[in-house]
């Protein structure tokens, strides 16, 4: 049993990374992860960690952020476990971003309802309130944009998306 088994597949994954073969470091990676011996292997948490940072890469969100979910759940003492913590919701946050440059507008009004409330607090919170409103203009409803800019003004006046719903209630009146 040699130990360095893990070393090899990290640092295989990781030379297809520095020149861009995504699908070839997760290949790698993967075939890691399924081997039994990974199970002892100090290297696993980092495997897993890089893994989804692979999946984040390739936009496939949910991948990511389940296995971030499994490494914070397994190396609660490992170095990047709060990093791991923030790509979570940064992956949440980027996965509903996509379905709205996707055009799929209820899939990302569910996605940001969902995110805003499991986090609040987030500092995006009020970009997502600006894109509610972007949602219900691109689909002609104008009332429901400008009550959406109107609140999102009126929590946040001071902030630039508070500023920026000013002014896209303005240009919706012209």
């Amino acid at each position: 049993k040699d130990e360095r088994f893990g070393q090899a597949y990290l640092m295989m994954a990781t030379g297809n990374i520095s020149r861009q073969h995504w699908d070839d470091a997760a290949k790698v990676l993967e075939e890691f992860l399924a081997d039994p011996r990974s199970e002892q292997s100090r290297e696993r948490a980092n495997a897993l960690d890089l893994l989804a940072s692979i999946y984040r890469h390739q936009k496939q969100f949910s991948k990511a952020i389940e296995l971030w979910r499994k490494f914070v759940e397994q190396y609660p003492t490992h170095p990047s476990w709060s990093q791991a913590q923030t790509q979570i919701i940064d992956a949440e946050f980027e996965a509903a971003y996509e379905e709205f440059l996707d055009e799929k507008y209820e899939a990302a009004r569910k996605a940001w309802e969902a995110f805003l409330a499991a986090h609040p607090l987030d500092g995006r919170a009020p970009q997502i309130l600006f894109h509610f409103g972007q949602m219900a203009a691109r689909q002609k409803a104008w009332d429901a944009a400008i009550t959406a800019w109107r609140q999102l003004a009126e929590k946040y006046p001071g902030d630039q998306w508070g500023q920026r719903a000013q002014l896209a209630i303005a240009e919706t009146y012209e």
